[in-house]
Parts: C-alpha cells; sequence; structure tokens
C-alpha cells in the first residue's frame, strides 16, 4: 500500500512537471541562474522528504563519497558536505587555523578577479588577502604576478578556476612547492573541468565546490570541501559542526567527574552550523549521475 502511494505520488511528480515545463523557457526573460533538472530529482527529493530525512544524514555521506570518487581523490582524502561554496571556503581556513596549518596575519594570495567570498572569509577569520591581477584573456589568476606576490608572511594560494576555465596549475603548483604553500581550488563555477587530464580540485592541497542553482550541478543551494590530508578530517567535521567533539568511540561515555556523558555536547572548538541537508544531498546524487 505504501509503495502504491509513492509511485502515484512520483506520478503526479512527473504530470506536474510535464506540465510546468511545456514553453517554460523564454530568452531574455530567465536569468543564467535556471536550473536544469527533471523527475528524477524530484523523485529522489520525495523519498527524503517522506523519510522526515531533512537534515545531513546517510545520502549526505554517500554524496561525500561520490563526489570524492569522481574527483579520483587519492586513497584515504576526505569529503565534507556544507551548506553553500562560500561556508565551503569559510570552513576551510577557520579548520586550517584551527589545525595550527595557518596563523591568524598569514597572507593568502587571490586573484583580483573573483567572487566577493573567495576573499571575504579570509577577513572574518583573520587572514590578510594579497590580491593579484588576472589574466585578460582567461580571469584567472596570472602566475606571474604570482612569483612577484610571495612574501615571507605568505602561507597559502587561493587559485579560482573561472567560469569553468582551469587556471594554469603546473606554474602556480611549482610557485606553491618552491615555497611551501598550501594550495586551495576555489572550483565552484568549474565542475568537471580537466587540466592536463586531470579534474580541477584535484591538483591542489584541497578544494571547495559550490552547487548554487546557476551551477551545472545543483542542489539548490550547498557546497563541499575536499581535502588529501586525512588528519585534517576531525578538525574539519568538528568546525562543521558547531566545534564539538567527533571522534568519540561511542556516544556516551563515563567521567570521574560527572559520570555518564553524552559525547555530542562536548565543544572542543570554536565552530558553525553549515550542514548540507539530505535534501539536498538527494538531488545532488542524481544530478552527479
Amino acid at each position: 500500500m505504501k509503495t502504491d502511494i509513492k509511485k502515484n505520488l512520483k506520478q503526479l511528480i512527473s504530470e506536474e512537471l510535464s506540465l510546468r515545463q511545456q514553453n517554460s523557457i523564454h530568452p531574455f526573460e530567465h536569468t543564467v541562474g535556471w536550473p536544469l533538472y527533471d523527475e528524477n530529482e524530484l523523485y529522489a527529493a520525495l523519498d527524503s522528504l517522506l523519510d522526515l530525512s531533512l537534515s545531513q544524514g546517510p545520502r549526505v555521506r554517500a554524496f561525500e563519497s561520490a563526489y570524492r570518487d569522481y574527483l579520483a581523490l587519492p586513497e584515504g582524502s576526505g569529503a565534507l558536505a556544507v551548506n553553500s561554496g562560500s561556508s565551503a571556503n569559510l570552513i576551510t581556513f577557520a579548520a586550517l587555523i584551527d589545525a595550527g596549518r595557518l596563523e591568524v596575519g598569514d597572507e593568502v594570495i587571490v586573484p583580483a578577479a573573483t567572487f566577493a567570498t573567495v576573499s571575504s572569509v579570509l577577513y572574518q577569520v583573520g587572514l590578510v588577502p594579497v590580491y593579484i591581477d588576472s589574466e585578460m584573456d582567461t580571469w584567472n589568476m596570472d602566475p606571474a604576478e604570482l612569483k612577484i606576490a610571495v612574501s615571507p608572511k605568505t602561507k597559502a594560494i587561493m587559485v579560482v578556476h573561472n567560469l569553468g576555465i582551469p587556471a594554469k596549475m603546473d606554474e602556480i603548483m611549482a610557485v606553491a612547492e618552491a615555497n611551501g604553500l598550501i594550495v586551495i581550488e576555489d572550483c565552484c563555477e568549474a565542475h568537471g573541468s580537466y587540466y592536463k587530464g586531470r579534474q580541477v580540485g584535484s591538483i591542489g592541497d584541497m578544494a571547495t565546490l559550490s552547487f548554487f542553482v546557476a551551477l551545472n550541478i545543483t542542489t539548490g543551494e550547498g557546497g563541499m570541501i575536499f581535502y588529501k590530508d586525512k588528519l585534517l578530517d576531525n578538525k574539519f567535521r568538528s568546525v562543521r559542526e558547531f566545534g564539538r567533539s567527533v571522534n568519540a568511540e561511542q556516544r556516551y561515555q563515563r567521567y570521574p567527574e560527572i559520570g555518564e556523558y553524552d559525547t555530542r555536547y562536548i565543544f572542543e572548538t570554536l565552530g558553525y552550523n553549515v550542514r548540507m541537508t539530505d535534501f539536498a544531498a538527494a538531488m545532488g546524487l542524481v544530478q552527479l549521475g
């Protein structure tokens, strides 16, 4: 009976979507943010709603795993789903500071032509953005300007692959390796772009993605972080979830001073609540294919 009801709901969704999509796109009336989806995304979202799986859950973990595999990252790499690409950038730098990989006052080189939250998150966590000029033909970071901008205070490079065009990663990585710099790739506009046979997001030390409605893989709102150093895993997950401890072996543990205590309410650092919902991840899994 339950299966029949769900089947009927899906049939109604298909019929409604068909009606809505008839002559639904009119040139010059719709913006670049018009999402592309079909009934399969809606079916997946419906299943999440009917399960009352509304917060972070198994679909989020499945989406993290699927996208990590899609990027063909090295064994042991991590993936962390969040609620936007901007949050992905924020959590990346907040976690790097919390892990001691960066310190307040360190310089991060960023391209001058980019979206606001590439650099605004640096101000939020106490880092110093150093803007360099971009190439006229790609709008990407100019490697020649990058070499000039490196100083003793420089600790990281935030590479942005603008409008799906990969930056010149060979030259950028050479500068980073010569100076011991962390490389973060902002791939929010470059899902599926390749640089010399490698997907962007798989070349630097870590990467961020957005799944905003205007992008070619969308969950409405959403983002993801990728990192190759597994030692950062607990730090990233903690900062994403209020700063709580995420490495307890079991939920309830006994402490001499207070007795049994729920480890979900042990907080070890400053954090945020920027988790992706299962509802969004359900759509993302379908979009990723």
